[in-house]
C-alpha cells in the first residue's frame, strides 16, 4: 500500500514544478505590492530569492508534490509529515540537527531511509549520485567516513596486522634459534673472540696493511653493526675503491670509513653507523650509498660461504660472464684486426666492461669533460618540482663522476641516475606536449619511502592526485637489489610491473602502498574507470628479460623512453600486448645512455 501517493498529474513532476515556481512567485510579487505602495527593487529580489531556496529544497517540494490542491485536504499521514518536517526543519536552523547525504529532514520526517536508485522530492530518473554528487565515502549501512577516518581506519589494521606478525616472527625465530647452532647464511651473530675466519679489522691496527687501499675496482662484501652487545651482518654490498677527497652525500669520506653501496638487506630494523639527514635505519637506506666503518666490512675474499652449492653457483656464473664478449666491432674484419692486436684479451673481458672509445659520441664528448673535473667533484642538476610533483618545490641532485662512469661502463645505477633521467625526459616531452598523457613518480622517493608507508602512501596518493588526467603515470622502483618499473593507468584502474628479472621471486612491496593509496584517491573523488571494479588491479606483465645480472636499470629506462614518446599514442587496452611483444637489444641501452648524456650535457 502506498502510504504516500503524490498528486501530480499528468504533467509529470517537471512540468509541475515549473507551475509550482510560477505561482508562488507571482503571489509572492502580487502580495509585496500590496503590502507596500512605493516599488522597492530589494524587495523584490529578496522574494524571488526567498522562492528559489523553497524550490531548492527537496523537502519543500516533495510536500507540494503529496499535497492534493486547495479544494481537497491532504492525508492524515502527509500532514503528519509535514508537521515533522518543518519541526526538523527549524532545528536545522538553529544548529541543533546538521543533515548529511543519507538524512537530512525530510528522511527524518518520514521515518524512512532514502531510495537505492532514486531521490524523493526531484522527479524520475534522478539518482542519488547525481543530486547529491559524488559521496565523500561510506559504508554498506550509509555510515559517512571522511578522509581522516579512512587514515585512521588504514593506521589500525596496519598497526595490528603489524603486532600479529611481529609475534609470529617473534615465536618463528625463537624457534629457529633454538634449533640453529650458528647461522652463517644470513645474519651472522659474533660475541666475544669467536670470530675466527670472518675477524673484522680494527680502525687501530696499523701493523696491518690497508686492503682497502689495494681495491682497483668495486668488489662484493658484507657489512656489519653492533646490536643487543653482538656483531650482525646486516647488508650485502659492494664496496668502491678509496679515493683521497671523495664525498659521500656531500660529506667528505674519511680514512677510518669506505663508499659502500647497500644493495641487499638482511635486517631492516639495523642502525646505520654513521647515519645521514633522514636516514638512520639499513632499510631506509637500501639501493643507496653510505659511508661505513671499514672495521665493519667483510671483503668478497673475507667471505666464506657455508653454503657449497651458493659458492659453486656463483663461481659458475663468474666464469660465464666473464666469457662473453661484448661485439661492438661493426663486421667481422673488424673483429679480427681487434684479435691480432690485442690477442685474446677480449675474450676475457666480461660483457660489463666497455672501453672510452667504445661510447657512442655524447657519451665520450661527457667522458672527456669529466677528466677535466676534479675526482670528488659534484655535477649539481636542477630538478624541476613539476616533474615530480614535489611539495617542496624545486629540489637539487648531486652526481658523481664515478656514477656516471658507471652507467657508461654498463655497470649497477644508481637512483641519482635515474631520478634525473625522468627530469630529462619530462623536459622532451614537454616540447611536444607529450607530458599531457605521460606522468612520472620519483624513484628516489619510492626508495626513501620504501620501508616508511606512511610517507611512500601519502607521496602516492599526492601523484594520483595531481597527475590524475595523465593516461600513464610510471617510476623506477627498487626491490631485492633489483629495479623495476610500475606503471598506473588510472583508465583501466590498473598498475602494471614491469620486471626484467622474473626468475627470480619479489615481493612487490610497493603493491601495498599503491593500493592503500587508490583507495584514498577513490574516496577523494579520483578519476577512475566507473564501468570497472574499484580495487586497484596490480599485474605483473610479460616483458623482456635481462639475459645479464646488471641490465635492470637500463631496461627500466628504455621503457620509460619509449613509454613517453611512443606507446603513450596507442590504446591503453593494448599496452599489456605492446610490452609483451617488444624486443630489447644492445643497441637500445646504448640508445638511452646517449639520450642520457645528450641532456645532461645541456644542462650542465
Amino acid at each position: 500500500m502506498n502510504l504516500h501517493p503524490h498528486y501530480i498529474g499528468r504533467a509529470g513532476f517537471t512540468g509541475k514544478k515549473g507551475k509550482w515556481y510560477k505561482d508562488e512567485l507571482t503571489q509572492a510579487l502580487t502580495r509585496e505590492e500590496v503590502d507596500n505602495h512605493d516599488s522597492d527593487p530589494t524587495l523584490s529580489q529578496e522574494s524571488v530569492k526567498l522562492v528559489d531556496e523553497r524550490f531548492s529544497d527537496r523537502g519543500y517540494l516533495w510536500i507540494k508534490a503529496h499535497t492534493p490542491s486547495s479544494s481537497c485536504a491532504p492525508t492524515p499521514r502527509i500532514q503528519e509529515v509535514t508537521e515533522k518536517y518543518w519541526v526538523w526543519k527549524e532545528k536545522e536552523q538553529k544548529g541543533e540537527f546538521v543533515p548529511t547525504r543519507f538524512e537530512d529532514a525530510l528522511v527524518k520526517a518520514l521515518g524512512m531511509p532514502e531510495h537505492n536508485g532514486r531521490t524523493r522530492g526531484v522527479g524520475r530518473n534522478v539518482g542519488l549520485q547525481t543530486y547529491f554528487e559524488k559521496p565523500t565515502s561510506r559504508c554498506s549501512n550509509g555510515k559517512i567516513y571522511t578522509e581522516d577516518d579512512m587514515r585512521l581506519l588504514m593506521e589500525k589494521v596496519k598497526n595490528e596486522a603489524k603486532e600479529e606478525m611481529a609475534t609470529m616472527m617473534e615465536k618463528k625465530w625463537a624457534e629457529f634459534m633454538g634449533k640453529t647452532p650458528s647461522l652463517n647464511e644470513n645474519v651472522v651473530a659474533y660475541t666475544g673472540d669467536s670470530l675466527s675466519h670472518r675477524q673484522l679489522r680494527s680502525s687501530c691496527q696499523s701493523t696491518h696493511i690497508d686492503p682497502f687501499v689495494k681495491l682497483k675496482e668495486s668488489v662484493h662484501c658484507q657489512l656489519a653493526v653492533h646490536m643487543n652487545e653482538e656483531l650482525l651482518i646486516v647488508v650485502e654490498g659492494m664496496v668502491s675503491p678509496w679515493i683521497e677527497g671523495k664525498t659521500v652525500h656531500n660529506q667528505p669520506l674519511t680514512i677510518e670509513n669506505a663508499h659502500v653501496s647497500i644493495d641487499s638487506v638482511i635486517r631492516a630494523d639495523a642502525p646505520l653507523p654513521l647515519p645521514w639527514s633522514g636516514f638512520t635505519n639499513v632499510g631506509d637506506a637500501e639501493g643507496s650509498f653510505a659511508q661505513w666503518p671499514k672495521s665493519l666490512i667483510l671483503l668478497e675474499n673475507e667471505v666464506k660461504f657455508s653454503n657449497e652449492k651458493k659458492r659453486k653457483d656463483k663461481d659458475k656464473d663468474t666464469r660465464e660472464s666473464a666469457n662473453k664478449v661484448r661485439k661492438l666491432a661493426k663486421s667481422d674484419e673488424q673483429i679480427k684486426e681487434k684479435d691480432n692486436d690485442e690477442g685474446d684479451e677480449h675474450e676475457s673481458r666480461p660483457l660489463n666492461v666497455i672501453e672510452v672509445d667504445e661510447l657512442d659520441y655524447y657519451c665520450q664528448t661527457l667522458e672527456k669533460k669529466l677528466c677535466s673535473l676534479a675526482k670528488d667533484e659534484v655535477i649539481k642538476m636542477v630538478i624541476n618540482e613539476s616533474v615530480y610533483n614535489y611539495r617542496e618545490g624545486d629540489t637539487v641532485s648531486y652526481l658523481t663522476i664515478v656514477e656516471i662512469r658507471q652507467m657508461f661502463r654498463n655497470q649497477w645505477l644508481n637512483v641519482v641516475v635515474l631520478q634525473i633521467w625522468g627530469s630529462f625526459l619530462y623536459q622532451s616531452a614537454s616540447e611536444i606536449e607529450a607530458t599531457k598523457v605521460v606522468g612520472f613518480m620519483c624513484p628516489a622517493k619510492l626508495l626513501d619511502y620504501m620501508h616508511k608507508e606512511r610517507q611512500c602512501e601519502e607521496y602516492l596518493m599526492h601523484v594520483l592526485n595531481i597527475q590524475q588526467e595523465k593516461k600513464y603515470i610510471m617510476g623506477a622502483f627498487y626491490e631485492g637489489n633489483h629495479w623495476m618499473l610500475i606503471v598506473v593507468c588510472l583508465g583501466l584502474n590498473t598498475a602494471y610491473i614491469l620486471d626484467s628479472q622474473k626468475r627470480t621471486k619479489k615481493k612487490f612491496g610497493i603493491k601495498g602502498r599503491l593500493k592503500a593509496a587508490w583507495i584514498i584517491h577513490c574516496v577523494n573523488g579520483g578519476r577512475r574507470n566507473f564501468a570497472k571494479k574499484n580495487q586497484l588491479q596490480i599485474k605483473v606483465i610479460e616483458c623482456p628479460q635481462q639475459p645479464e645480472d646488471y641490465e635492470c636499470g637500463y631496461y627500466v629506462m628504455k621503457w620509460m623512453y619509449n613509454i613517453t614518446f611512443y606507446y603513450s599514442k596507442g590504446s591503453e587496452e593494448k599496452f599489456e600486448k605492446i610490452i609483451a611483444d617488444s624486443t630489447m637489444s644492445l643497441e637500445d641501452l646504448n640508445e638511452v645512455k646517449e639520450a642520457w648524456a645528450t641532456k645532461c650535457l645541456e644542462n650542465m
